[in-house]
């Protein structure tokens, strides 16, 4: 398992560029990123473990944030998110039955 870790982190695109990085599970993910020796940008890390986040809640269930819960616990913290997820968040809150489909840029 050590050596498979290793590899990773020496060379982080053979699993965050994979098309099955978004299915991996999360012990193994944490695993990864406890190991704190990946060879990658802070803010790449970042926007790859929010992808995997995204895609583990439209997996998992189809359960939404209430507005006002979205208000008082989420939106709070716009200053620190992407203008871009700030953006589909509150339109996603605001416009009825809009289905939500959001795509990370890499910085």
């Amino acid at each position: 398992m050590e050596f498979c870790l290793e590899k990773i982190c020496e060379n982080p695109k053979i699993l965050f560029d994979s098309k099955n990085f978004i299915n991996l599970k999360a012990p193994l993910l944490e695993l990864l990123l406890k190991w704190d020796k990946l060879n990658m940008e802070e803010i790449k890390i970042w926007n790859n473990l929010l992808k995997w986040c995204f895609n583990q809640q439209n997996v998992m269930n189809d359960h939404d944030i209430e507005p006002t819960d979205f208000f008082y616990k989420v939106y709070c913290y716009k200053d620190i998110l992407l203008q871009d997820l700030v953006h589909y968040l509150l339109e996603f809150h605001i416009i009825p039955n809009l289905k939500l489909v959001y795509h990370l840029q890499e910085s």
